[in-house]
């Protein structure tokens, strides 16, 4: 599956900058009711602490212009919450 984003258009630069402007630009959405009233969105990623680990991970391993295929998801276990951004 080809994703056709222009987040990963060849303008930007270098992949770091490519990864990170697409996390930089998502939101949870807003128009879904969550089930009951003790849950709520985990979403890490606006959280500094998380973004500068995304940044320095980002900019230590993917600071180039190599074609890769990148796969995003979260720990679901159970102290996994997603925090890792990746």
């Amino acid at each position: 599956m080809e994703i056709k984003s222009k987040y990963f258009r060849s303008e930007i630069e270098t992949m770091d900058k490519r990864i990170l402007a697409y996390l930089n630009q998502l939101e949870p959405p807003i128009d879904i009711q969550l089930p009951g009233k003790n849950t709520q969105w985990l979403y890490p990623l606006k959280n500094p602490e998380t973004c500068r680990c995304m940044k320095e991970f980002y900019s230590k391993y993917y600071s180039d212009t190599n074609e890769r295929i990148l796969v995003l998801g979260i720990n679901p276990g159970r102290f996994g919450s997603g925090t890792t951004g990746s």
